[in-house]
């Protein structure tokens, strides 16, 4: 049993906020001493001592160090609309302190809804990762990634998003070159940028964890529906992003309830400007309604 928690998250300037929620979800619902390591490329040093000062506040046992990643990584990977920092977990192992044997990596748009012990303490069984099995494998949507990617039936795709990462056997058998040169002789194939990265190179290396537990994503089933089976999960995982005033699911309560008290200028800001987008969308899909009814009816009228 591990006496601490090392957490990792990558981030820009531009993701701090649902960042800091989750961080602000793991330390509300875990006692165990977290120490977290913040992997970026443009945060200021008064940002870093900010989410520190932060972290202090539920107490000393826990801490944050932010880990200032060089822009030279990666420079080859495709981006599609994300940004550099999603490839910087792929450095984990080789950037934490060298007696750091393993870490918890999340995306910052997951919150944490309970305690992490059990996870963080399973065995890798000799894997270089654990994961949880992708939603779009479990609906058939990624299933052209095998091909693509050289991955053989039998073994799953799974998600980046949650990754207990084994520092010691990625520091003994692969190197960040490894890495690198696979991204830069396959950037047409990589779709899902990191994650087709770590799904090709370590296919048969990942241990899978129950993703109803670990890495719930919110659209397994629907963001439009409620889902009673998000309260219980460990780790929720916000596919459609439930800070923006454009998002029109009804889970939202469950991000909010750990960000409204540190945010509620924003919360208020997104209050009024979900509620106007939800009734413009309203209105809107009325009016499409209308529209193919009368269309529907010219066409009966001409026959």
């Amino acid at each position: 049993m591990n006496n601490k928690i090392n957490i990792a998250l990558c981030m820009n300037r531009g993701y701090v906020t649902p960042s800091m929620v989750c961080i602000n979800s793991i330390l509300i619902n875990n006692s165990t001493p977290i120490k977290f390591f913040i992997l970026h490329s443009d945060l200021e040093e008064a940002d870093i001592n900010k989410m520190e000062e932060f972290v202090k506040k539920f107490g000393d046992e826990h801490e944050l160090r932010g880990i200032k990643v060089s822009p030279d990584y990666f420079n080859d990977g495709p981006i599609h609309g994300r940004s550099k920092e999603a490839y910087f977990r792929m450095l984990i192992p080789y950037l934490l302190p060298k007696e750091e044997d393993r870490c918890l990596y999340l995306d910052g748009d997951t919150i944490v809804q309970g305690n992490l012990d059990k996870l963080y303490n399973k065995s890798f069984e000799g894997k270089a990762l654990m994961a949880c099995e992708d939603v779009g494998e479990i609906l058939f949507f990624h299933k052209e990634r095998h091909d693509l990617l050289g991955i053989p039936r039998e073994f799953r795709y799974f998600n980046s998003g949650v990754l207990m990462i084994n520092n010691e056997y990625f520091r003994e058998h692969i190197k960040i070159e490894d890495i690198a040169n696979y991204i830069k002789n396959n950037f047409e194939k990589l779709k899902f940028l990191d994650q087709d990265v770590l799904n090709a190179l370590f296919y048969d290396k990942v241990k899978l964890v129950e993703s109803n537990l670990y890495d719930y994503m919110e659209i397994l089933v629907s963001h439009m529906l409620a889902n009673d089976n998000m309260e219980k999960a460990v780790i929720v995982h916000f596919l459609k992003k439930p800070w923006r005033y454009t998002y029109n699911g009804v889970n939202a309560k469950y991000w909010w309830k750990y960000a409204k008290k540190m945010y509620p200028i924003k919360y208020l800001k997104f209050l009024i400007l979900n509620f106007i987008f939800r009734k413009f969308l309203a209105i809107l899909l009325l009016f499409i309604s209308i529209d193919k009814v009368k269309t529907l009816k010219n066409n009966l009228n001409r026959k």
